[in-house]
């Protein structure tokens, strides 16, 4: 028996030591942008990249009410630090300066 509420208690222990994730909501709003003519919604798309994202892209972006503001949502542990930038790519390859393509 004592070995079984040790183990239990172990068990209990070691479940708190998992880390544990959140999902997290990026928005950004594309309207002016729009209006500037550097966002083209039907054949660009948003992303992040950069800091916890290198060298890949986060996720694609989606507007799927067609407000202009673009929405995605990832998942990260609790407690680290997330760094990003967020990113136009048309179908030529990224627009913004001193950006690295990432692999749609």
């Amino acid at each position: 028996m004592k070995k079984f509420l040790l183990t239990l208690l172990l068990a209990f222990c070691a479940s708190g030591m998992i880390a544990q994730t959140a999902l997290v909501t990026f928005q950004v709003n594309m309207y002016n942008e729009i209006i500037d003519g550097n966002f083209d919604p039907a054949t660009d798309q948003v992303t992040i990249a950069g800091g916890n994202f290198w060298p890949n892209c986060g996720p694609i972006f989606t507007d799927p009410d067609g407000d202009a503001i673009y929405t995605a949502t990832d998942t990260f542990t609790i407690g680290n630090q997330v760094t990003y930038n967020y990113y136009i790519f048309n179908a030529g390859g990224p627009i913004t300066p001193g950006t690295t393509p990432c692999d749609f």
